[in-house]
């Protein structure tokens, strides 16, 4: 089976027509069929979906994936093991956001499996890992679609403060497209990894959220890296008692004025990122603070910098 669905591809047949050929060869998959051929199937069906260079090959190999799993699932538990799981979330490729769709759809097919239990003890305990070895927009966003359907899957206790961190660390190197027709989509994935993060919070103790805080804090005082305008979305709604105690945090911290005066201008940055919300609670409580501490070079290289940003709120707070 596997030669034919080769041949089918390889053919120079019309792109319609090959499409018809290989429908026809998934509708195959609700027939009695050896063990043999139905794991040839799953994996060249599985090669083409990851690692398919044309984009018919990328279009039908996950189609061709999912019916033969469904119709055969004794043999499809037994090719979808513990090695082939973790041959996931190691791929790397031209589509290697495709691995977690590639997930996604088997673990939704293994539910009722024995073997379901402990796929998601290893999907939880690579999570970390993996969200860190993949600062790429599509695969994040793709891992936080699948742990919002299997939340099961989420790191628990301990190391649910490290897998937001690594999270927030990928994100911030996520830099916006220059295509302008990308940058929409990179939007919403942003917000939907953000919305991730809340849901996180909202469900663990402060100490979580401060953990991430004072990351995000250290990523944008670090003047080595330019970190993406995106983490403006991350801090949207934390209240305001805890936008106090993570700027006191920071200003009391033995990060000198230069870096401190890089993070606040990146904090004043965020104001441009477009569902960035409460960006000036965070530029008044951090000049209210500066000021406090005397610390008035920062402030006056910022508003120098950023003036046309920051010349109302400078106003606002020297006011009051």
């Amino acid at each position: 089976m596997d030669a034919i669905l080769n041949g089918i591809l390889s053919s120079r047949h019309p792109d319609a027509l090959k499409k018809q050929l290989i429908t026809k060869v998934t509708e195959n998959s609700s027939k009695p069929q050896p063990v043999r051929v139905i794991r040839s199937v799953l994996q060249i069906s599985s090669s083409w979906f990851l690692q398919g260079e044309s984009d018919i090959a990328f279009s039908e190999g996950l189609q061709v994936y999912k019916a033969w799993a469904k119709y055969n699932l004794t043999t499809f538990e037994a090719f979808f093991d513990r090695e082939f799981l973790l041959s996931l979330f190691s791929f790397k490729g031209r589509r290697e956001a495709n691995a977690v769709l590639l997930l996604e759809v088997s673990m939704e097919l293994l539910q009722r499996s024995s073997s379901y239990s402990a796929h998601v003890r290893v999907v939880e305990a690579k999570a970390i890992s993996y969200v860190r070895e993949h600062p790429s927009i599509d695969c994040l966003n793709n891992f936080v679609n699948f742990l919002f359907k299997f939340k099961e899957c989420l790191p628990k206790g301990d190391f649910v403060s490290t897998f937001c961190v690594s999270l927030i660390n990928s994100l911030s190197l996520c830099a916006i497209p220059e295509d302008p027709a990308s940058v929409v989509q990179y939007i919403k994935s942003v917000d939907r990894i953000c919305s991730l993060i809340h849901t996180i919070w909202n469900n663990a103790d402060s100490d979580v959220i401060m953990d991430s805080l004072k990351v995000i804090f250290g990523i944008i005082a670090a003047e080595e890296t330019e970190p993406s305008l995106c983490l403006g979305a991350v801090v949207r709604n934390i209240p305001e008692k805890m936008i106090e105690i993570i700027v006191k945090y920071a200003i009391n911290s033995d990060i000198d004025n230069t870096r401190m005066t890089t993070a606040l201008q990146r904090v004043v940055d965020w104001v441009q990122w477009p569902t960035a919300t409460n960006v000036h609670k965070w530029i008044i409580t951090f000049f209210k603070n500066l000021a406090a501490a005397k610390k008035y070079s920062i402030l006056i290289n910022v508003t120098e910098t950023k003036i046309e940003q920051v010349q109302t709120l400078h106003f606002c707070v020297t006011s009051r």
